[in-house]
């Protein structure tokens, strides 16, 4: 020890004069005891956090050697600090010490109060940040790095088993094309995670030796390994893999699909015939395109965007940020004429196609009174362009198929619907009855009156009282 630490180094002091020398000796500083008369052993964290924390910031590179000895400090406070401050430096001598940093598992705890929640800890570890570092620092010497044949090694070596998991990622980050025959071997590896992680840094690396390895893991159990591989061969770009990649449109795997159309893009491929064609629209799910042409499950598909809540429908959530009922309200009709104006055109636009899986949603799933009535909007439109479907559906579906024709002929108000109505005033299905008789009440057309008349001697009370109504709306609009 020497007589620096008797006393307590001034460091706003060494920061305004910038004395490189005092810092670098303010990093050795330990408390002094004076009545047990011994040197203590004790660190004073806090100094030698501010002195590595400075000379990271002058960025002088008499530091480096002095801040690399930091990195065993008792401290992992200081070991952080340290490291934060060779990243600044960015100076290759350093990425073989942060290699062995990579083994410290060491963190620094931060505290932060979440409403709620309470104070909640948030763990900064040493490994992680010394990654950061040795990432960025290669990054910045490129050119050394690359005629560097010990460090270079030194990387390679973070992929044996200890390091390996931190090493793979280091190595894509940066780039070491000497690291891909070890990563081409580990993508072998009984880990899965560690061959997603394999893949990723092939990706990365983008040599053209990876690629046959790669197409050799499209077909894995695996999901995360297979989209890895994928995105990995898009990257590399390498049109072997063209055909594969055609097949992994229909992969079981939603991001799996959508990654191999996206890496067919990127090979300028274009689909030979309809067959992949939909399959591409299918794995980039472009329902419109499909739905368009008469695809069923394309049709359900847009149904069921239509069907999604909008985040905005949670009224405590409106409430709790100081937003009214009407405000949300707003916020709900502007969701409503979105989806109207972008879905509900798409399926108005299939038309005939669309109308049985619309009525089937209606009837089948127990839906809230606003999805409800967006989808009978888009069979209104299309009653308004083509009855004759629906005329047909009230003669020869099921019951619930016939009502909810009938609810939406009512809507149209088109005169054509009256003869096919009144031809259902007898169903056996006493709602589909009732649901006719307001129907021609809101239709108007006289010619209904004598049939309607007619159903005042049914049975039920119900059905007299709608014939009741209906009649007196049709007399009311002759008027």
């Amino acid at each position: 020890m020497g007589i620096f630490n008797l006393f307590k180094p001034n460091i706003d002091k060494l920061k305004a004069e910038q004395n490189v020398k005092g810092l670098i000796k303010a990093l050795k500083y330990v408390r002094v005891d004076p009545r047990r008369k011994r040197w203590g052993t004790n660190p004073v964290i806090e100094i030698r956090m501010q002195a590595a924390e400075i000379l990271g910031d002058l960025k002088d590179k008499r530091a480096v050697k002095p801040l690399i000895s930091l990195l065993k400090d008792k401290s992992a406070e200081v070991r952080l600090k340290a490291i934060e401050s060779l990243k600044k430096l960015g100076d290759i001598r350093s990425i073989e010490p942060l290699i062995e940093s990579l083994k410290d598992e060491g963190y620094y705890s931060t505290y932060s109060t979440i409403i709620g929640i309470g104070r909640v800890e948030d763990k900064v570890h040493i490994c992680d940040e010394a990654k950061e570092a040795i990432v960025k620092i290669a990054n910045e010497n490129k050119l050394a790095l690359s005629t560097n044949k010990e460090v270079i090694r030194a990387l390679i070596k973070c992929l044996d088993y200890d390091l390996r998991h931190i090493g793979i990622v280091i190595v894509g980050d940066i780039g070491i094309l000497e690291a891909v025959d070890p990563l081409i071997h580990l993508l072998s590896s009984v880990s899965e995670n560690i061959r997603y992680k394999v893949a990723e840094s092939l990706g990365k690396i983008g040599d053209i030796r990876a690629i046959e390895p790669l197409i050799k893991v499209l077909d894995d159990k695996e999901s995360e390994l297979r989209l890895a591989a994928v995105k990995a061969i898009s990257k590399i770009g390498d049109s072997r893999a063209i055909n594969l990649l055609i097949e992994k449109l229909n992969d079981p795997n939603q991001f799996v699909r959508m990654a191999a159309a996206n890496a067919l893009d990127n090979l300028n491929w274009h689909p030979h015939n309809e067959n992949e064609q939909n399959q591409y629209y299918r794995a980039i799910e472009a329902w419109s395109i499909l739905a368009k042409s008469g695809d069923l499950e394309a049709i359900y598909k847009l149904i069921d965007e239509l069907k999604q809540e909008n985040s905005v429908t949670i009224p405590s959530l409106i409430i709790e940020n100081g937003k009214s009922r009407e405000w949300l309200d707003q916020q709900r009709d502007k969701s409503r004429r979105f989806k109207l104006n972008t879905v509900g055109n798409t399926l108005v636009e299939v038309g005939e196609a669309a109308m049985m899986p619309l009525i089937k949603v209606i009837t089948t799933f127990n839906l809230d009174d606003e999805q409800e009535d967006l989808l009978y909007e888009i069979l209104f439109r299309i009653g308004r362009l083509n009855i004759r479907p629906f005329l047909h559906i009230l003669k020869y579906s099921n019951w619930e198929s016939r009502q909810v024709v009938a609810i939406v002929l009512g809507k149209i108000k088109d005169k054509r619907a009256v003869e096919a109505l009144i031809q259902t005033l007898n169903d056996k299905v006493i709602d589909v009855r009732r649901t006719v008789i307001y129907s021609l009440g809101e239709i108007g057309d006289e010619s209904a009156i004598k049939p309607l008349i007619n159903l005042l001697k049914d049975e039920d009370m119900c059905i007299q009282e709608t014939v009741k109504r209906a009649i007196k709306k049709i007399r009311t609009n002759k008027r």
